[in-house]
């Protein structure tokens, strides 16, 4: 026995070594205290044993689904589970999948939090408070969050907020909603996207498409007819990145003024693609070349080239 011991303080793998100790109190304990996955190498009668099972779940939650049936309806142990990996939270019994307090417990983990709502039986996926705590450590968990919840606006502005891709669980009303639109537009995570996933009437809004090509230009393409018409957003946006002209109106490609902002390559291909003219993309040449003479323009930031 000591022998193993000695050697499971090296490598707790090594009670594998040895069936007849596998059912050692003292041994599965200084095992499973190391790590919790030799819990799979004890007994069944140790798998049932509280002290034995606590023991591992702290190292490594998952093994809560090896452990035995009585001891996942143990809070003590469930909540050192899904402390420690929020996914052992489908092991758990379903009363204890019903816990406020173990969920929020799991919210807190470091590994597989965003999983969470999609564990917990249905009285916790329409908690509010829960829910809302949910969608701002994974906005996308909003999936899970009850019907009713994914047309809170409270609820839904938090998960844009920490992920826009939350957006498209949203309902559909909300979808329309310009305060939600323009939080998710504040989001680090998935801003670009927005535009995408709004309802067609936002893409008609001024304010909202402004907001959307400041974050990403080529969101143009996702604007409006009218509004890729819009010589300040297409402005903003081409400023930005040269490739968006070609979500721009076949009038905004023929604004000279609009064109002397593109590198030649840029031009060169709109001539290609017949959208603007030969004599116009010498007419831009030359007036951008007249304006930098005139008031010696700094040339060294340029837009992305196409």
């Amino acid at each position: 026995k000591q022998v193993v011991m000695a050697a499971i303080a090296n490598d707790a793998s090594a009670i594998s070594l040895t069936c007849s100790l596998c059912g050692d109190k003292e041994v599965a304990l200084a095992a499973v205290s190391r790590d919790g996955s030799t819990l799979k190498f004890v007994s069944d009668a140790l798998k049932n044993d509280r002290d034995v099972v606590l023991s591992a779940v702290k190292t490594n939650g998952r093994v809560l689904g090896i452990a035995g049936l009585n001891l996942r309806n143990d809070k003590e142990i469930v909540q050192a589970a899904v402390g420690a990996n929020a996914k052992s939270l489908k092991f758990a019994s379903a009363d204890l999948k019903s816990d406020r307090q173990v969920a929020l417990m799991a919210l807190t983990s470091d590994v597989g939090a965003g999983d969470v709502l999609s564990m917990v039986n249905k009285d916790l996926q329409n908690d509010k408070d829960l829910v809302v705590q949910a969608v701002k450590v994974a906005g996308e968990s909003l999936k899970d969050a009850s019907t009713h919840l994914q047309g809170d606006k409270d609820v839904v502005t938090e998960a844009v907020l920490a992920n826009a891709k939350a957006l498209k669980y949203a309902r559909t009303d909300l979808k329309s909603d310009k305060d939600v639109a323009l939080s998710a537009l504040k989001s680090e995570s998935n801003a670009d996207v927005v535009l995408e996933l709004v309802n067609r009437d936002l893409a008609d809004d001024r304010e909202v498409v402004l907001e959307a090509v400041k974050v990403n230009p080529l969101a143009l393409k996702d604007a409006s007819h009218s509004l890729q018409d819009d010589k300040e957003i297409v402005r903003t946006a081409v400023s930005e990145d040269s490739r968006a002209i070609t979500s721009a109106s076949a009038n905004m490609k023929k604004d000279v003024d609009l064109l002397q902002l593109l590198p030649d390559a840029s031009l060169e291909l709109l001539v290609t693609e017949g959208a603007i003219s030969e004599s116009t993309a010498h007419k831009t040449r030359s007036k951008r070349e007249s304006s930098e003479a005139s008031d010696g323009q700094d040339t060294s930031k340029k837009p992305k080239i196409l």
